[in-house]
Order: C-alpha cells, then structure tokens, then sequence
C-alpha cells in the first residue's frame, strides 16, 4: 500500500538533506535509487570534492 512508499521517499529525502548538508545546501547532491551505502557514500565524496574546487576558485577570484 501508500504508507510503505511514503516511508522510503521520506527516508530517500532525509538522506539527500544529510548529504546536501555536507556542502551547506549550496550544492545539489546527485546520487540514483536504490540509494545503497557505497552510492551514498560516494555522493558524500563527491560534494567534499565540489566544495574544495568551489573554496579554491573563491580563493583565486574566478567565482
């Protein structure tokens, strides 16, 4: 039924949020369904490494 579907989307979201957090809400975090531990994991990796080249590019003044 509804409520076991309602249930994942709203773990899915609680997930994005956590990983969005990671670069302050500044940044979208792309990850796919299923989104398992290694794909989370690798999102979390990815907007790290998005938030460095952001930082950096702030740092030389290309914004």
């Amino acid at each position: 039924g509804e409520p076991p579907f309602m249930l994942s989307l709203s773990v899915w979201l609680a997930i994005k949020d956590a990983v969005s957090a990671v670069g302050n809400h500044e940044i979208e975090p792309e990850f796919s369904l299923p989104a398992t531990n290694e794909v989370i994991l690798l999102s979390i990796e990815n907007m790290k490494s998005k938030l460095v080249s952001r930082k950096e590019k702030e740092l030389v003044g290309m914004k």
